[in-house]
């Protein structure tokens, strides 16, 4: 079935007309986010250092301090890393908000840009855990029409933000019409 509406069209984009990636403008998601990442990192690595060190003097794992000596290295090695990569990764997630569409970028090594038109979103969850209740954050997931899973979540926004952007999605005019 043809739609002969002379509303739509279907015209040849050449590469020059091509919109570029370098003209959305981006949000880092807030600073308080990423601090609370890192001061749960640091917290979740040395509880897991000290258990390490601890079993070695309960009963059942006495026969395993070569073991656990390789285990406590590991962490020691690990806890700085993985806290590291943790900050450097929450520092690259970043947002951008269109009149149309919607962008979470993430990503060290390999990048990751996804990108909703608003015309697909079936809707919109603004979820806050107990640390994020505390920090006065919330994160935002997006849904796609026709998908059974979120399409992204942007954690680490301020309440309020989370709140404007999540009205600014539903109240999106072609979102409306589809709601009536």
């Amino acid at each position: 079935m043809m739609n002969n509406s002379p509303t739509s069209s279907n015209y040849q984009v050449t590469n020059n007309e091509l919109p570029l990636l370098e003209t959305l403008v981006w949000e880092p998601l807030s600073s308080r986010y990423v601090l609370v990442n890192l001061w749960l990192n640091i917290i979740l690595y040395s509880v897991l250092f000290a258990a390490s060190i601890g079993f070695r003097w309960l009963p059942p794992f006495e026969n395993l301090t070569g073991y656990l000596s390789v285990a406590t290295a590991i962490f020691a090695f690990l806890i700085p890393a993985m806290t590291t990569w943790g900050f450097m990764s929450d520092k690259k997630k970043r947002f951008s908000l269109r009149e149309q569409d919607i962008s979470f970028s993430s990503g060290i090594f390999v990048h990751r840009l996804v990108t909703q038109p608003m015309l697909r979103v079936q809707h919109v969850e603004l979820t806050r855990g107990p640390i994020e209740r505390k920090a006065g954050l919330a994160s935002l997931q997006v849904f796609s029409a026709g998908g059974s899973s979120h399409t992204f979540t942007i954690p680490g926004l301020p309440v309020e933000k989370a709140k404007q952007i999540r009205q600014f999605i539903l109240s999106h005019g072609d979102l409306t019409q589809h709601d009536k």
